[in-house]
C-alpha cells in the first residue's frame, strides 16, 4: 500500500485485479497503471472495498471515489465537483471507469494536470518558437482499448521482448469544440475523438499525410513541437494526443524506409533516430493494440490550418 499525491492511503483497484496501490509519485499505480483515484480510499474509515459495480463520485482530484453512504447515494460536497465535466457529473452511481469510454477534464490544480502540462512544455523544441498556451487537458479512458493494450503487453513479455512503456505524442485533426461539449463527437473526420474512442486503425493510415518516412504505420514522437505540425484545429484550438506506447524491440534507423508495412522480422517498432534524414526522433508502430491514448491536450498556436502535408 502507498499514499497518493494528496496523502490518501490507497488500496485495491476498482477497475482491475490489482490488490494494492504501488507508486513512488502517487499519481498512477506502478503495477496496474491506473490513476490513484481508481484505487480504494483507505484513509477514510467508512470506505468500502471495491466491488464489480461500485458506486462512485467524482472527487476533488478529478477522479472517482467509492460511495461510503449507507443509503446507496453518493455524498456530493461542492469540492467533489471541481474538475468534473458535465458528462462525468451525470454518471454518479454508475462509475465513470465502468463505462466503455470516458472523458474527464483535469482540474488545473491537480498534480496530474501539472505533470502533463510541464511535460508538454519541456518537450517543445525551442526552435519552434514559444510553447503554446494549453487551455484544457482531458484524461481518456476506453475499456476495450485498455484490454487490448494489456494483452499486447503480455504477448511482448511472452516473446521475451521489452515491455517498457513510453509516452509519445500524436498530432491529428480535431473537428469539434471539445472545450465546450466536454464529450466525444461522432464526426468521422475528427481524429481526436475517433482515436480516443476506437484507437489507432490501419484503415486510416495515409488518410491525411502523403509522405510517410517509414511506411504504413502509426507515427508518434517524444517532442510535442514535432507533432504540432500534424495537427489541424477548429474553433481557434488545436489538440494532440499523449499516448502510452509499447515499443517492444526497436529497429533503429536514420534513413527513409518508405516501403515498410511492418517492422523488420524480430522487431516490434521502427525508431527514427536524428541524423541522416531526421532532425528529431519519431517512432512508428504497426500494431493497433500497441498504442493506448491517455490524454487530449487542447491548446492554441498558429491558427488552425494544417502545417505538414
Amino acid at each position: 500500500m502507498a499514499k497518493d499525491c494528496q496523502g490518501t492511503l490507497r488500496g485495491a483497484c476498482a477497475v482491475c485485479d490489482c490488490r494494492t496501490f504501488v507508486s513512488d509519485k502517487g499519481i498512477r499505480c506502478d503495477y496496474c497503471d491506473h490513476p490513484a483515484a481508481k484505487h480504494q480510499n483507505l484513509t477514510s474509515p467508512s470506505t468500502k472495498p471495491p466491488s464489480s459495480q461500485p458506486d462512485v463520485v467524482v472527487d476533488a482530484d478529478g477522479g472517482v471515489e467509492e460511495d461510503s453512504g449507507e443509503d446507496g447515494l453518493p455524498d456530493m460536497p461542492d469540492e467533489a465537483l471541481r474538475g468534473a465535466t458535465p458528462s462525468t457529473a451525470n454518471v454518479f452511481g454508475a462509475g465513470i471507469y465502468d463505462m466503455a469510454v470516458g472523458l474527464i477534464q483535469l482540474n488545473t490544480g491537480l498534480a496530474e494536470y501539472t505533470g502533463i502540462l510541464t511535460k508538454f512544455q519541456n518537450d517543445w523544441a525551442k526552435w519552434k518558437g514559444p510553447c503554446p498556451s494549453v487551455d484544457h487537458i482531458f484524461e481518456v479512458y476506453c475499456k476495450n482499448l485498455e484490454k487490448s493494450w494489456k494483452a499486447y503487453k503480455d504477448a511482448l513479455a511472452t516473446s521475451g521482448h521489452p515491455t517498457i512503456v513510453e509516452q509519445h505524442y500524436h498530432g491529428t485533426t480535431i473537428k469539434c469544440n471539445l472545450i465546450r461539449s466536454k464529450s466525444f463527437c461522432s464526426d468521422k473526420d475528427c481524429g481526436v475523438c475517433g482515436i480516443s474512442q476506437q484507437g489507432f486503425m490501419k484503415r486510416f493510415v495515409r488518410k491525411n499525410i502523403r509522405f510517410q518516412r517509414f511506411g504504413q504505420g502509426f507515427y508518434l514522437a517524444p517532442h510535442s513541437s514535432k507533432c504540432h505540425d500534424y495537427t489541424q484545429g477548429t474553433y481557434t484550438h488545436r489538440a494532440m494526443l499523449l499516448c502510452d506506447v509499447l515499443p517492444g524491440k526497436k529497429h533503429i534507423v536514420q534513413t527513409d524506409q518508405t516501403h515498410l508495412v511492418a517492422p523488420p522480422p524480430g522487431y516490434d517498432s521502427v525508431y527514427g533516430q536524428p541524423g541522416g534524414s531526421l532532425n528529431y526522433p519519431e517512432i512508428v508502430m504497426y500494431d493497433e493494440a500497441s498504442i493506448l491514448p491517455r490524454y487530449v491536450i487542447v491548446y492554441q498556436k498558429e491558427g488552425i490550418a494544417k502545417i505538414a502535408k
